[in-house]
């Protein structure tokens, strides 16, 4: 008879749906809650730190914001930034904005930081993930025709990579282009096994296979 395999209960700190699916693509059982931050006040209060350190911190709260309320859960937690030529590129928000990103991202290279904050009881793990991506050259009638298709209004660059966006892109560059997607899931594996002595596939057992549980 199949046993489950005794580890800890698995919490998304996010309202992100990309994340969500990407964790759901492994098939083993976890929870989603928002984090309870304001993402605005703490990059506001947080403006001094640089992109990676800002990145980094803000999956870091997210994760204990959640971690307060369920101490013997593993908590993940993520943030990601777009930067071209050192700066911030915001999720657009609306389609005038996109066109303007990938107006300025067409035939450039601009870097996506995915950042990692996993923790279990008293032990954290962090990581830190830079992709490069290169675009090829954008016609204006390329980019009005990918937005027609992609509504990529709430992703950094105004692409999204997993559907036709990757169509824009000449080449990637990087450890784990999972975390293109907003959560890097070879750290993420990483994490769990340093953190629980346990393989992502030997959490549960295959009769407890799903997705989230809430």
């Amino acid at each position: 008879m199949t046993q489950r395999a005794v580890g800890p209960e698995l919490i998304l700190a996010s309202t992100s749906r990309y994340r969500k699916k990407q964790l759901e693509s492994w098939r083993i059982p976890f929870k989603s809650f928002p984090p309870k931050i304001d993402e605005s006040k703490v990059k506001i209060d947080l403006s001094h730190l640089d992109p990676s350190s800002l990145c980094l911190e803000l999956a870091k709260l997210k994760a204990q914001s959640i971690a307060q309320d369920h101490p013997h859960s593993l908590i993940i937690g993520s943030d990601q930034m777009a930067l071209l030529d050192g700066q911030v590129l915001d999720k657009p928000g609306s389609a005038d904005k996109a066109k303007r990103q990938l107006t300025l991202l067409s035939g450039k290279s601009h870097s996506l930081l995915t950042s990692l904050f996993v923790c279990y009881q008293d032990r954290s793990i962090t990581f830190l993930e830079e992709v490069k991506v290169v675009f090829k050259n954008l016609s204006n009638q390329d980019i009005e025709d990918y937005l027609s298709w992609d509504q990529a209004w709430d992703c950094a660059g105004s692409y999204k990579y997993e559907h036709l966006g990757i169509c824009l892109i000449q080449s990637v560059e990087g450890r784990d282009p999972s975390s293109i997607l907003g959560l890097p899931l070879m750290a993420l594996s990483e994490a769990i096994e340093k953190l629980t002595g346990l393989k992502p596939f030997t959490l549960f057992s295959p009769m407890d296979r799903g997705g989230p549980l809430v």
